[in-house]
């Protein structure tokens, strides 16, 4: 109820771009079980460039970010991409490291994603399951553009590692849909 107000009172400054926490899964019947209380203590200090590089996953639903970051384009080709239907915080999260901002990461979970039986996430019909297919294949795309245009190779390499890990759920939407094979062609 209080962890909002805790960490930006205990953590965020105006040398901070981003201010990242921990995030957790919750279903609807667990919501009880959550702490009241909040701690945490900084476990990264840093840049976007050196973050993207330790491999770290997080999720746009976790962080606070500096509104003129956003406002002043920053995003190459703006935050709301009408191909993505699914996965579109991978991207965003990507686009904003190579941003380069300062970040802060501490270890508190703030943010509560409450499951949702008919979320974009759980829908399983034949078109959904095709609008996610192609939804991967354009975010693979986009990926695969970013891996051949950067410099920095252990950057590349941590991209690579991304588009590597959408295999497994792209995989699975395949296997889970109705989609013909001709149709994936």
């Amino acid at each position: 109820a209080n962890g909002l107000s805790y960490v930006i009172k205990n953590f965020l400054d105006d040398d901070i771009d981003v201010l990242m926490f921990y995030s957790q899964t919750v279903s609807p019947e667990k919501l009880h079980t959550i702490p009241e209380i909040v701690k945490g203590e900084i476990v990264y200090d840093g840049v976007g460039k050196d973050l993207i590089k330790k491999h770290i996953n997080f999720s746009a639903t976790n962080l606070i970010i500096r509104s003129d970051m956003v406002k002043n384009g920053v995003f190459t080709e703006g935050i709301f991409r009408p191909q993505l239907t699914i996965s579109e915080n991978r991207l965003f999260n990507i686009e904003l490291l190579l941003n380069n901002p300062r970040i802060r990461i501490i270890n508190s979970t703030i943010y509560r994603y409450i499951v949702n039986p008919l979320s974009q996430m759980t829908t399983r019909s034949p078109q959904r399951l095709s609008q996610h297919i192609q939804s991967y294949v354009y975010l693979m795309e986009v990926l695969q553009n970013y891996i051949d245009s950067i410099i920095d190779k252990d950057i590349s390499q941590s991209i690579s590692r991304v588009v590597n890990g959408l295999y497994t759920p792209f995989t699975n939407r395949i296997l889970a849909s109705k989609i013909k094979y001709n149709e994936l062609k």
